[in-house]
């Protein structure tokens, strides 16, 4: 044990002696946020150009829904054309 709290404390004083190497990251840094400045301003030109199709689409699938439901309700009385003729004269199969 004490072996290894003396080897811990010579590298702690080891490690207070070395001088951290200079790295300068400022271009690094300023490449990546003028990167990230450009795909900003890329999306929104591409949102800006895209919007008209999105009015298209939010425009078609709200007409496309009462089409569907008024499909679905001819779909129904047309798959049976005997079925209206059932129902009128079923007072007599009583």
């Amino acid at each position: 044990m004490k072996n290894a709290a003396e080897l811990f404390e010579s590298l702690i004083a080891r490690a207070r002696g070395e001088r951290p190497p200079c790295v300068d990251v400022a271009d690094r840094v300023l490449a990546i946020l003028t990167a990230k400045q450009a795909r900003r301003d890329r999306a929104w030109l591409a949102s800006a150009t895209e919007r008209p199709w999105m009015y298209l689409a939010a425009i078609s699938s709200a007409a496309a829904i009462p089409a569907g439901l008024l499909a679905f309700l001819l779909y129904q009385t047309w798959a049976d054309p005997l079925a209206e003729l059932v129902e009128a004269i079923s007072w007599v199969m009583q």
